[in-house]
């Protein structure tokens, strides 16, 4: 992913190199840094998953895909 940060090519070299030893395609696509901005901003909607104190992420095996759950000894709190 092309986030147009930095030089690359590279990184892009090693990946190219590294799909034709397993023989996958290599596809570079244009990336954008929207979530990291969100992210730095404080603008979490549900696109994140906030955690609070003593809670840990879980995978939840539906829709949703991951949650939060207490952590173990957190229980009772």
């Amino acid at each position: 992913i092309d986030n147009g940060i930095g030089d690359g090519r590279p990184v892009e070299a090693q990946a190219r190199k590294q799909a034709t030893e397993r023989g996958w395609l290599f596809q570079r696509v244009t990336g954008d840094l929207v979530l990291i901005r969100r992210l730095l901003a404080g603008d979490w909607e549900e696109d994140f998953l906030v955690l609070a104190p003593g809670q840990e992420s879980a995978m939840t095996y539906d829709e949703q895909v991951i949650g939060c759950r207490l952590l173990k000894g957190n229980e009772t709190k």
